[in-house]
């Protein structure tokens, strides 16, 4: 097979890919990174926001993981859907199912049992209803509960990484509304891509245009049908890395950070653990885990050097079981995807 075979080829001739690894190892970075400003109250004592000089963190590149797939296989599964109640209802199952279950176990069993008001008024509490209802309905996150970690160095902290799922939302209906315009293209979704890259730059990384940048890096190289070459996603690494230190992040890493994550996805040199073989459990995890974190910070109390590695290791070892019912396991749910992710036609 020859190193210089494109996206779509890699998937339609090779039934081994790294799609649900590479997200469970996305969902870890976002877990591990937040437990810093979860355990003292900034992202100063981040590894990656230190070396950067606050230009990044490491779950900013576990977001990275997670755009530049969802924008890879939503773009194909409409592409292959042949219709948009099909498309909507693949999405729909992809988020709400996992979110309610999330949602429940964190504010009707985590929220009840740690919060400092007495149950009647915990559940009677108009804050737990709208943290319910308004995240499940992937509005802009509402991340309190009554009573729930407010003495914590992030006090109110509850399910700190819910707030992309608005974002990622936003680019389902992006992807819809191309679609059905029949504006889903390389040249158009290419455009885009550069428009979004420019808002991010000019806005310093807002939200819609930095995690869209990303969203579409995946959708362009699908749609170009891109080569995906070792050397060429060696030397985007570099650069990858090199912006992290010296800035021009906006511009450089959706280009950079697509071609090496859709390459360690899709290349068959690249041979990762089969993590995912019960599932993908990385919506479970990145919705789970923090609220875990959070806390054992509740009941560990003043942090101390390092604790933040301990504490992220033992909320993960608690709540992991719990996302694997939080997540579970897509068949059915999201077709497409998973006929992507196995390689079948």
């Amino acid at each position: 097979m020859s190193a210089a075979l494109s996206a779509n080829r890699f998937v339609k001739e090779d039934s081994f890919n790294n799609f649900d690894t590479l997200r469970i190892f996305a969902a870890l970075l976002v877990f591990f990174s937040h437990s810093f400003p979860l355990t003292y109250g900034s992202d100063a004592a981040e590894p990656l926001f230190r070396l950067t000089h606050g230009r990044s963190t490491i779950g900013h590149l576990g977001l990275i993981l997670f755009f530049v797939v969802s924008g890879y296989l939503v773009t194909r599964s409409f592409l292959r859907s042949g219709s948009s109640v099909r498309f909507l209802l693949a999405r729909g199952l992809r988020l709400l199912p996992g979110l309610a279950v999330a949602l429940i176990l964190t504010a009707g069993l985590l929220g009840a049992a740690v919060s400092t008001e007495p149950l009647p008024s915990y559940f009677a509490s108009g804050k737990l209803w709208l943290f319910f209802g308004r995240n499940l309905s992937l509005l802009p996150r509402y991340d309190a509960l009554p009573g729930v970690f407010t003495a914590n160095p992030f006090p109110h902290a509850v399910a700190g990484s819910l707030w992309t799922l608005h974002y990622e939302a936003a680019c389902y209906f992006g992807v819809l509304l191309l679609g059905v315009t029949r504006l889903l293209n390389k040249w158009a979704v290419g455009c885009l891509m550069v428009a979004a890259m420019i808002g991010a730059a000019l806005a310093k990384g807002g939200s819609y245009a930095g995690l869209g940048a990303f969203f579409l890096g995946g959708g362009v190289i699908l749609l170009f049908e891109v080569p995906l070459r070792g050397w060429v996603a060696g030397l985007s690494a570099g650069l990858f890395a090199g912006s992290l230190g010296l800035g021009g992040t906006a511009v450089v890493l959706p280009v950079t950070g697509a071609y090496v994550v859709l390459y360690l996805a899709l290349s068959p040199a690249v041979r990762l653990p089969r993590l995912a073989r019960w599932g993908d459990l990385s919506y479970g995890i990145y919705n789970l885990c923090l609220a875990g974190a959070a806390a054992r910070d509740d009941a560990a109390g003043p942090a101390s050097e390092l604790v933040a590695y301990d504490r992220a290791v033992a909320a993960g070892r608690s709540w992991t079981g719990l996302a694997v019912v939080a997540s579970g396991r897509e068949a059915g749910a999201d077709a497409e995807d998973c006929r992507a992710r196995q390689g079948t036609a």
